[in-house]
């Protein structure tokens, strides 16, 4: 078993004098780069999210049109 001394450079880790090619001039991460905290920058919700909200929000306004509708024509 061979342990790595800390004082030899990361490969996966740039220098620290090196920029990142994934930084906008900016100085803002890149959507999906790790900011400043660790956690990678949020891009909003998924595709997949929004068809699920669709697909609720479709079945609860027919719920409650069906609902008003007979209740009106009771």
């Amino acid at each position: 078993m061979s342990i790595t001394p800390s004082d030899t450079p990361n490969p996966h880790t740039p220098a620290s004098g090196t920029p990142n090619p994934h930084t906008p001039a900016s100085g803002t991460p890149a959507p999906g780069e790790p900011t400043e905290s660790g956690w990678p920058r949020r891009n909003g919700p998924s595709r997949n999210r929004i068809v699920v909200w669709i697909i609720g929000g479709g079945i609860g306004l027919y719920l409650v049109v069906t609902g008003l509708y007979g209740i009106l024509v009771k």
